[in-house]
Order: structure tokens, then C-alpha cells, then sequence
């Protein structure tokens, strides 16, 4: 009786102990599970485009001819990105397009004096060419589609005018026809809404295609280049296509 008792004793104690180091055996793999697999995802993972330009440019790493025609296959895929953030820009925030305008005036002034334009014509194209402009800027500045819609086409009546074509003032109408193009699609009482969310939107754009074309100056390296790593990347586009927001919902029973 006492021989079998020991042996049911030690099979108990042998089950007990395999028992309590598979859970410690569990215990290290939820611990340090994610440790080794994160550790391995900093050396094994599959690269993009930015990472291939970055070893080329940090380390000399890489087939340079391959890297510039995936570079600029990119850059024609990111372009239509690109455009249509500018286009939306124009509609939210038109600082940009008011400037443009005002680089248009100074230009066609100096093409009228570098053609010794008589003076009375001179004075008379650049009064003119101001007014085009100011018709634009208050069109920029304007809230109301329909006063848009009269400053823009008081500005496209002369699109075919010969004194402005072949001209630095005939830019002024393709920009017109952007802005009247993207504020048919613009609530303009929520421009700043519009704007800020536009630049958070841009914050996640430049983390994962880098800087936007025209910025390549950029003095830190972890600053010149795009998500370099597709588990990252598909993070970050979760982040671009989904956004977090709690909502507060009021009580509908009165308390009493």
C-alpha cells in the first residue's frame, strides 16, 4: 500500500513539475515573444522604395540605376498625391495663390519695360494687369461662390485678350480656372476646419512618401525620406484612412 501511495506520489510530482515549467516556458514566450519578434522585424523586413534610396544616398548600398527608375516610377505614382493636396490647398488656404499673383503683376511689368513700352500704353497695361489682379486676390479672399464666381469671370473675359497673351499676365488665367474648378467642392465656412485637418493630413503624407517635391533640403537625414519598411508603412496607412474620435453621448433618461 505504502509502494503504490509513493509511486502515485511521484508521478504526481513528476506531472506537477513538467506542469510548472511548461507555464514558465509559456510565461517567457508571452514575455518575451513580441521582444524577439520586433527585434527580428529591425533586421528582417521587407524594405520600399525610400529604404533602397536611403541606403544609396546614407551608404552607397545598392544598384543605382535600378534605384533611379524606381525612384521616379514612384514619384509619377505620387504625383497625382501631390496634386490634388495643391489643389485642395488652393480652395482652404489661398495665401499661396494670392502670392502667385502678385509674382504675375511684377513679372509683366518688368516684360513691359524690357519692351520700352511707351509710357501712356505702359501705364495703361499695368493698371489694367493690377486690376486683374486685385479681382483675383479679392476672388481668393472671398467666402461667397457666387462673388467668386463674378470676380473669376470678370477675370476670364479677357483670356483671349492679344495685349496678355504670350504674356507672364496670361498665367493669371489658369490659375482662375483652378480656383473655380476646386471652390465648386469647398464649404468655405469651414476653411479653417478644412485647413487644419489638411495639415494634419500632410503630416502623415510626408512620414510616409518624405518630403514633398521642392523640400529635398532637408538637413536631418531621419527627415529626407519616407517609410522604409512595409509593416510601417501599412500602420501608417491605417493611420491616413482611419481616424479615432470619441464622441459624448448625453444621458436620454432625466434623472430624478
Amino acid at each position: 500500500m505504502k509502494a503504490n501511495a509513493r509511486i502515485i506520489l511521484d508521478k504526481s510530482f513528476t506531472i506537477l513539475t513538467g506542469f510548472a515549467i511548461l507555464i514558465m516556458v509559456l510565461a517567457l514566450l508571452i514575455i518575451l515573444g513580441p521582444m524577439v519578434s520586433r527585434g527580428l522585424g529591425a533586421i528582417f523586413f521587407k524594405g520600399t522604395v525610400e529604404f533602397r534610396k536611403m541606403q544609396l544616398a546614407e551608404f552607397h548600398h545598392g544598384n543605382a540605376e535600378k534605384i533611379k527608375l524606381e525612384t521616379e516610377a514612384a514619384q509619377k505614382a505620387r504625383q497625382a498625391v501631390y496634386d490634388m493636396i495643391d489643389q485642395f490647398r488652393n480652395g482652404v488656404d489661398p495665401s499661396q495663390l494670392i502670392d502667385r499673383a502678385k509674382d504675375i503683376n511684377r513679372s509683366f511689368g518688368k516684360e513691359l519695360q524690357q519692351q520700352d513700352v511707351p509710357r501712356e500704353q505702359y501705364q495703361e497695361l499695368r493698371d489694367f494687369c493690377k486690376e486683374i489682379r486685385d479681382q483675383l486676390i479679392d476672388a481668393f479672399e472671398s467666402n461667397d461662390i457666387n462673388e467668386i464666381k463674378e470676380h473669376i469671370d470678370f477675370v476670364l473675359q479677357y483670356v483671349n485678350d492679344e495685349r496678355f497673351v504670350d504674356s507672364a499676365a496670361s498665367e493669371y488665367f489658369p490659375i482662375a480656372l483652378e480656383f473655380l474648378e476646386a471652390s465648386k467642392e469647398i464649404d468655405f465656412e469651414k476653411r479653417d476646419f478644412y485647413a487644419s485637418e489638411l495639415s494634419a493630413l500632410e503630416e502623415v503624407i510626408e512620414k510616409i512618401l518624405g518630403p514633398a517635391p521642392g523640400e529635398d533640403d532637408v538637413m536631418l537625414a531621419q527627415k529626407r525620406y519616407g517609410t522604409t519598411r512595409l509593416d510601417q508603412l501599412n500602420q501608417q496607412m491605417h493611420n491616413l484612412l482611419w481616424k479615432e474620435k470619441w464622441i459624448e453621448q448625453e444621458n436620454s433618461k432625466s434623472l430624478k
